[in-house]
């Protein structure tokens, strides 16, 4: 819920498991904010170490169609932390800095996010 604090272990989305790959975060029944942790490891092991991180995005389910409520219309859009440089193209990767580090935060639509511990196992995410 987008009103409650809680702590998730996001795992790693390129590791094999059934551990916790991603959260959603459901905004509207159409809309909702979703957390998944990139690593330079299992099938990403070629990824830059320095992009690492929570990558937070918004998806927009109902409204894709072009200019239907998000930038550009694809229905999903990477949040990047305000501190960072407006660069689109970083680590040789677009959006390659966009990923939250440890101790960062961000607050999209009153959900606060922040990284309370990361490393190769994943981010600890602390939401609210």
């Amino acid at each position: 819920s987008p009103n409650s604090n809680s702590t998730v272990l996001v795992t790693p989305n390129t590791l094999k498991g059934s551990k916790t790959k991603a959260v959603v975060i459901p905004l509207t029944q159409s809309r909702g904010i979703v957390i998944e942790s990139q690593r330079s490891v299992g099938y990403n092991y070629k990824f830059p170490e320095s992009s690492n991180g929570a990558l937070v995005y918004v998806v927009e389910m109902k409204e894709i169609a072009h200019g239907g409520g998000m930038p550009w219309g694809y229905g999903m859009y990477v949040q990047r932390p305000t501190s960072r440089p407006a660069r689109i193209n970083q680590n040789g990767l677009a959006l390659g800095d966009a990923t939250l580090k440890q101790g960062e935060s961000m607050v999209i639509e009153g959900v606060k996010i922040t990284v309370v511990e990361a490393g190769d196992f994943g981010d600890v995410i602390k939401l609210g």
